[in-house]
C-alpha cells in the first residue's frame, strides 16, 4: 500500500513564499496589460470630459475584449512618448490587427499607457467580406477625432 501513496509536495511548483506571491503579482500585471479596453483612469476622464455617451461609443464594450484599448494603469504613471492612436480598417476591431502594431511599439519602449485604439463600425461580425457593406460615415470620423483629441489631452 505504501507504493500507492502520492507525494503531493513534488507536484507543487511553488512554495507559499514571497517569491510565489511575486510571481502571482507579475502574472496579474501581465493579464491587466493584455486587457483590450480603456483603463479605468482613462474611461473616467473620458466620461468627465466628453460625457458618458461618448465614452461608451469610444470604449465599445459591446464588442467584448477587442473594442478598445489604452490609458494609464495608475494616474501617476509617467508618459515618456507622444501617444500613438491606432485606427483600424473598416472591417476590424481595435484589438484585432492593431494589437500587433501596439506590441511593436511596446517593444520599442512605449508603455501601453501611450498606445490607444477604438473601434468604429462593428468589425467583421464573423463575415470576412463585411467590409464591403460598410462605408466611412461622418459619425465614425467624429469618433476617431474624439479619440485622437482625448488621448492627446489625457496625457
Amino acid at each position: 500500500m505504501k507504493d500507492c501513496q502520492i507525494n503531493y509536495k513534488k507536484y507543487f511548483l511553488f512554495k507559499l513564499s514571497p517569491n510565489f506571491f511575486k510571481f502571482i503579482y507579475f502574472i496579474l500585471i501581465l493579464t491587466s496589460l493584455s486587457k483590450a479596453e480603456f483603463s479605468p483612469d482613462f474611461a473616467k476622464w473620458l466620461s468627465e470630459y466628453y460625457g458618458e455617451d461618448v465614452r461608451a461609443h469610444l470604449e465599445r464594450k459591446d464588442l467584448g475584449h477587442a473594442g478598445s484599448f489604452g490609458g494609464k494603469n495608475e494616474p501617476s504613471e509617467p508618459i515618456r512618448h507622444q501617444p500613438v492612436i491606432f485606427v483600424h480598417g473598416v472591417s476590424n476591431r481595435a484589438w484585432d490587427k492593431m494589437k500587433n502594431a501596439a506590441d511593436y511599439f511596446h517593444q520599442q519602449g512605449y508603455s501601453f499607457a501611450e498606445l490607444y485604439g477604438t473601434t468604429y463600425a462593428n468589425g467583421d461580425e464573423g463575415n470576412p467580406l463585411q467590409w464591403a457593406q460598410y462605408s466611412m460615415k461622418c459619425q465614425y470620423v467624429k469618433l476617431v477625432d474624439k479619440q485622437v483629441l482625448g488621448a492627446s489631452l489625457f496625457n
